[in-house]
């Protein structure tokens, strides 16, 4: 019995040791930092009064206008606390625009914001023209 746990022991250590080593460590790094960004929680509160009718689908079908800026509070970008965010989008189910800040922006600065063209024709387009600045922004 003692011999079994000797050589479990020693198992662990040895997987422990080449998970560390090359680049494994990294990798398990990489995987924790995506799991804290596959979803996002939170309240937004902006203490000025915003109609927004919205809905994007996958950028595919989006339907509706929004134009606010507000806080965030909650988890969301693989962090937690309070995030100024900021949303202006338009969409007719085949086209349509989004411009989406978070954290450190600019709303005249589209180098700062996530910006792509959405909708079933408007997908396309915006790769084929190259207008989108894609980059990471919670849901």
């Amino acid at each position: 019995m003692r011999r079994i746990l000797v050589r479990a022991v020693l198992l662990i250590a040895v997987a422990a040791s080449l998970c560390t080593m090359s680049g494994c460590a990294q990798y398990w790094r990489n995987r924790a930092t995506d799991f804290s960004e596959m979803f996002d929680i939170g309240v937004t509160y902006s203490p000025e009064t915003h109609w927004v009718f919205y809905n994007s689908f996958e950028s595919i079908l989006t339907v509706g206008y929004a134009n606010y800026e507000a806080t965030f509070y909650g988890w969301g970008g693989g962090q937690f606390g309070a995030t100024p965010m900021y949303l202006n989008a338009w969409g007719a189910l085949v086209y349509g625009k989004e411009r989406i800040g978070w954290g450190d922006y600019d709303e005249d600065d589209t180098s700062t914001l996530y910006t792509q063209t959405v909708g079933l024709v408007g997908v396309p387009c915006g790769v084929i023209h190259g207008e989108d600045n894609w980059h990471y922004v919670p849901t």
